[in-house]
C-alpha cells in the first residue's frame, strides 16, 4: 500500500476512535436531546456523518473505477505527508462555524441545523 494511503487510512481511524471517544462522554440519555431547537442532538450529528460516508465512499469507489477504465489513473508521484495538508483545509473550512454550546462544552462545533434528518435511536449508529 503507498505509503500516503496508510497515512489517511490511520488518520480516519484515529478520528473515529476520536468520536467514538466524545460519544461515550455524552450520557447516553442526552444523546438524542438537542442542546437549542436549532442545533443537532448527537444522534442526529452521528447519523449525518453516518450519510455523508456512505455518498463519499461510492462516489470516491465510482471514480476511481473510471479513472482506472479510462487510464487517468497513473501512479502516484507524490510521497510526502497528506494529513497536514487536509488539517489545513479543514481548519480554514471550520473558521466559520458557530460557537460551542454551554449543553455540550467537549465540542469544538455544533453544525447549525440545516434539513431535518430522520430521528434513530443513538444505538442503530453503532455506538
Amino acid at each position: 500500500m503507498h505509503p500516503r494511503t496508510e497515512e489517511l487510512l490511520s488518520y480516519l481511524e484515529e478520528s473515529r476512535a476520536a468520536l467514538h471517544a466524545a460519544v461515550v462522554a455524552v450520557p447516553s440519555s442526552l444523546r438524542e436531546t438537542r442542546p437549542a431547537a436549532d442545533r443537532w442532538s448527537v444522534a442526529e450529528v452521528l447519523e449525518h456523518l453516518g450519510r455523508v460516508e456512505e455518498q463519499l465512499t461510492r462516489l470516491l469507489a465510482a471514480k476511481l473505477v473510471e479513472a482506472r477504465l479510462t487510464g487517468a489513473l497513473g501512479p502516484e508521484l507524490e510521497s510526502g505527508p497528506i494529513v497536514d495538508s487536509l488539517k489545513i483545509s479543514f481548519s480554514i473550512a471550520a473558521e466559520g462555524s458557530p460557537p460551542v454550546t454551554a449543553s455540550f462544552p467537549e465540542a469544538r462545533w455544533m453544525p447549525r441545523r440545516r434539513s431535518p434528518p430522520s430521528r434513530r435511536p443513538a444505538q442503530s449508529c453503532g455506538i
